[in-house]
C-alpha cells in the first residue's frame, strides 16, 4: 500500500479539501444499526505496531483543484462528518450535495444518525470524550485518485453487485456526469429533467399506474421508464446480471450519443404521463399494465395497448354468452371484467379506477353473483327469498335438504328465478379479490352485498367499483326489489357492461 494514498480523518478537515457528492448518487441512507457499528468499532480499537490507525476502507475521488468529487464512499464519510459535530468543535470535514432533490429523504436518515450518535456518547463515561475525538481524527481512509473521464466507468464498477447502487443509480452516473462529449449546461438540463421524474415516480399513484404487483425491479422506480422506452433486457439478462438495465444503456450508448439515448428517455416519460393526466388513457394504459400486457420485449405504445383490446372485446361481443369461454379461461374473464370496471369508471366521469387499490390485491379471482351452491336457507330466510311459498314447502324444502337435495328443490319451486345449475356466464360474475371471494362463499345475494359493504367500509381489501354496484344493483334496468339476481338483472348487466366498454373503445379509437 501506498504511504501517500493514506489520508486521516484529520486530513481531510484541511480546508484545502471540498468533497462533493455528485447528482449521480444516492443521498444519506445510512440507518442507526450501521452508524452504531461504526461508533463501537472506533470505540473499541486499540492502537498497534501492526495497527496504528482504524481503517476505514477506500474513498474514491475525482479531483478538480482542491474540490473532490466522491465517486465511492460518501455514505461513511458523511456519518463521519456527522461524529465530528459531536465530538470535536475544531475540526469538520467540509461537504457539498449537488443534488436536493430528496432533502427532506436525506435529512431525515441524517437526523436519525444524529440521534444515533448522542444516544451512544451519552452512555460512555466522563473523562471519555477526547480520547474518542483523537481515534475518529486518526482513523485512515485509503484515498485513489480517479482520472476524470473514467467516473462514470468507476462508479459503475465499484457499486455493481451492491445494495445500495441501483440500476437507476448507475445509469445516473453515467447519463450525469460532465463529459467531453457535450456542452456542461445539456448535462445540466438533464440533471434538473431528472430530478424531475424521479419526484413524480415517487407519486404513488402514478407508480401503480405503470406497475402491477410482482412487476419485475418496480421497486426501482425509474427503471419503468427505461422498460417502457424500449431498453428492456433479455431472459438471460434478467436471469444472469446483476444490473441489466445499465446493459442495456450501455450497449445502446456504443450506437447512439448520451443525448440521443436521453432524447428517447425523456419522450417517453413525457408520454405516459400525459397518458396518465387523460381519463381515458389513464384507464387503457392501466389496464393493459395491470393485465401483464406491457411485461413484453416491446416499448410501450398506445397502438399495442388499443389492439390488445380490440382483439379480446371482439371475441367477448362475439361469444359473450358462451359461458365456456369464461369458465375455462378465467384470466382471460378477469381481463374483460377489469377492462367493464375501468371503462364504467371513465364513462361516469367522476372518479378515476384506483390502480394502487388494484395492486395491492394478491390474487384476483371470479365471484359468481347468483351462486346456487349457496347455503341452506333459514324458515325466514325461504319464507323471504320464496314469496308466496307456503308452511307446507318449507315442509318440503326441509327434507329436500336432508337429501342433500335442497337446491335441485328451490330450482323446481323457482323456476326461471333460480338456475338449475350453475351458471359460469360473464353475466353472472364479478372480479373480486379472492380472500373476498372466500369471505362471501356461498351466502345468500343480499348477504354478499352486506358483506362486500362491511369489507369496503374496514378497507379489508379493495373492491372494484362494479363489483360493489352489481351487487347494489346500481346498474339500469335492474330489479332494484328483488333480493335476488334475476335472468333480467343478468341481462341488463351484460347490456350494460357491452355498451360501457364500447362506448370506451370508440374514444380510445379517436385518441389513437
Amino acid at each position: 500500500m501506498n504511504n501517500d494514498m493514506l489520508k486521516s480523518v484529520k486530513d481531510l478537515c484541511s480546508n484545502s479539501w471540498l468533497f462533493r457528492i455528485p447528482y449521480y448518487q444516492r443521498g444519506y441512507r445510512w440507518k442507526s444499526q450501521q452508524v452504531k457499528q461504526l461508533l463501537e468499532d472506533l470505540n473499541t480499537f486499540r492502537s498497534s505496531e501492526e495497527t496504528p490507525f482504524y481503517f476505514l476502507q477506500a474513498l474514491a475521488i475525482t479531483k478538480d483543484g482542491n474540490e473532490c468529487r466522491v465517486v465511492d464512499g460518501q455514505q461513511r464519510l458523511t456519518t463521519l462528518s456527522l461524529i465530528l459535530e459531536k465530538v470535536s468543535a475544531r475540526n469538520s470535514i467540509r461537504m457539498k450535495y449537488d443534488r436536493e432533490a430528496n432533502g427532506a429523504i436525506d435529512q431525515y436518515y441524517k437526523s436519525m444518525a444524529a440521534n444515533s450518535i448522542d444516544i451512544f456518547l451519552s452512555s460512555q463515561p466522563e473523562n471519555w470524550l477526547s480520547e474518542f475525538a483523537e481515534k475518529v481524527l486518526g482513523a485512515h481512509f485509503l484515498v485513489y485518485e480517479v482520472p476524470k473521464d473514467e467516473e462514470s466507468a468507476t462508479f459503475a464498477r465499484l457499486n455493481s453487485g451492491k445494495i445500495k447502487a441501483t440500476d437507476s443509480e448507475l445509469v445516473k452516473c453515467i447519463m450525469l456526469t460532465p463529459q467531453g462529449d457535450e456542452p456542461m449546461e445539456v448535462t445540466s438540463a438533464r440533471v434538473a429533467e431528472w430530478d424531475y421524474m424521479e419526484r413524480t415516480l415517487n407519486d404513488g399513484r402514478f407508480h401503480a399506474f405503470l406497475a402491477r404487483r410482482n412487476t419485475w425491479k418496480a421497486e426501482d422506480r425509474m427503471t419503468l421508464i427505461f422498460r417502457y422506452a424500449g431498453f428492456i433486457p433479455t431472459k438471460t439478462q434478467q436471469k444472469n446480471e446483476t444490473n441489466p438495465f445499465l446493459s442495456c444503456v450501455e450497449q445502446e450508448l456504443k450506437e447512439w450519443t448520451r443525448v440521443e439515448v436521453w432524447r428517447k428517455i425523456a419522450f417517453t416519460f413525457s408520454q405516459v404521463r400525459d397518458w396518465f393526466l387523460r381519463p381515458i388513457t389513464y384507464h387503457a394504459v392501466g389496464w393493459y399494465v395491470h393485465c401483464g400486457f406491457a411485461d413484453s420485449t416491446r416499448p410501450l405504445i398506445l397502438p399495442d395497448v388499443a389492439g390488445k383490446m380490440k382483439e379480446l372485446v371482439d371475441q367477448f361481443m362475439d361469444k359473450s354468452n358462451d359461458p365456456s369461454l369464461f369458465f375455462n379461461d378465467q384470466p382471460y374473464a378477469r381481463r374483460i371484467l377489469l377492462l367493464f370496471n375501468a371503462a364504467w369508471c371513465w364513462k361516469r366521469g367522476d372518479r378515476l379506477y384506483d390502480w394502487g387499490g388494484h395492486r395491492e390485491v394478491e390474487t384476483w379471482s371470479l365471484e359468481h353473483i347468483f351462486a346456487r351452491n349457496q347455503k341452506d336457507l333459514t324458515e325466514a330466510e325461504f319464507k323471504e327469498f320464496c314469496h308466496g311459498c307456503e308452511e307446507a314447502d318449507w315442509l318440503r324444502y326441509q327434507k329436500a335438504k336432508e337429501e342433500n337435495k335442497g337446491n335441485d328443490y328451490l330450482a323446481e319451486v323457482l323456476r326461471d328465478v333460480y338456475p338449475k345449475e350453475e351458471d359460469h356466464s360473464l353475466w353472472n360474475l364479478a372480479l373480486a379479490g379472492r380472500n373476498t371471494n372466500s369471505a362471501l362463499n356461498n351466502s345468500l345475494f343480499a348477504d354478499k352485498s352486506a358483506k362486500l359493504d362491511e369489507r369496503i367500509v374496514g378497507k379489508v381489501e379493495f373492491v372494484p367499483p362494479a363489483t360493489e354496484a352489481v351487487f347494489h344493483k346500481q346498474f339500469p334496468k335492474m330489479s332494484v326489489g328483488v333480493r335476488y339476481f334475476s335472468e333480467d338483472d343478468k341481462k341488463a348487466y351484460l347490456k350494460f357492461m357491452k355498451e360501457t366498454i364500447n362506448s370506451f373503445m370508440k374514444e380510445l379509437a379517436n385518441h389513437v
